[in-house]
C-alpha cells in the first residue's frame, strides 16, 4: 500500500466508525435528557432514531471475519481494514447490541491481540502505517487513549479491563517520561514512544 498525505484524504467519501457512534450517543443522551423532563414523545423519537443508528452502525461497519467496525469508503463502496483506535468506540458510546456484549468483546480483545497494539511503546498507536505523517505510527494521541481504555472499561469485562489498565499505564508512564525526562515540564500534543 503506498502511504499518502493529508491531500490524499477524502473525508467526505468516509463513513466513520467513531462518528456514527457518537452519534447514536447523542440521540440516546437526548432521549434520557427528554424522558427526565416527563417529554415521553420526544424521548421516545429519539430512542428510536439511538436504536436505528445502532442498528446501521453494527449492520454497516461491524465486519465479522475482522472481529472489529471498520469505516466504509463510499468511493470502492468496501469496508477500510485498516486499524485505528477508535475501530472499538461503539463499544465506549454502547453502540452495540448489549445482550451480544461476551460476543463483541471476545472479537475485540482477539482483533487488538492480533494487531499487537499492548507491544509498541508509548501508548496504542494513532494507525500501524509506519510514514512520515504525524498521525502515523509511532505517534500516539491523547483522545484515542481515552476511547481505547474506556471502550474496553465500559464492558465489565474482565480481560477487558486488564487491558484498559495495561493501556492506561503505559499511556501515563509515557506522558511522564515525556514531561520530566527533558526538564521542559511540558505536555505535548501527541506523543512518541520512549
Amino acid at each position: 500500500m503506498i502511504a499518502g498525505n493529508i491531500t490524499h484524504t477524502k473525508t467526505r467519501s468516509i463513513v466513520p466508525v467513531e462518528l456514527n457512534a457518537l452519534i447514536f450517543w447523542n440521540a440516546k443522551i437526548l432521549s434520557d435528557f427528554y424522558r427526565e423532563l416527563n417529554n415521553t414523545i420526544k424521548a421516545l423519537e429519539y430512542e428510536v432514531i439511538a436504536t436505528e443508528w445502532k442498528d446501521a452502525v453494527n449492520a454497516v461497519l461491524w465486519n465479522e471475519e475482522v472481529g472489529a467496525w471498520l469505516d466504509f469508503d463510499l468511493l470502492n463502496q468496501k469496508k477500510r481494514n485498516y486499524f485505528y483506535p477508535t475501530n472499538i468506540s461503539p463499544l465506549w458510546t454502547g453502540c452495540y447490541d448489549r445482550n451480544r456484549t461476551d460476543y463483541f468483546v471476545t472479537r475485540i480483545l482477539k482483533y487488538l491481540k492480533e494487531n499487537e497494539v499492548l507491544t509498541t511503546s508509548g501508548g496504542v498507536p494513532t494507525t500501524l502505517m509506519e510514514t512520515d505523517q504525524q498521525w502515523d505510527q509511532p505517534n500516539a494521541w491523547p483522545p484515542l487513549q481515552y476511547i481505547m481504555v474506556m471502550s474496553l472499561q465500559n464492558t465489565d469485562n474482565e480481560d477487558a479491563k486488564v487491558m484498559a489498565a495495561k493501556i492506561a499505564s503505559k499511556w501515563l508512564c509515557t506522558n511522564f517520561v515525556a514531561y520530566y525526562g527533558d526538564k521542559k515540564y511540558k505536555m505535548y500534543e501527541k506523543v512518541s514512544p520512549i
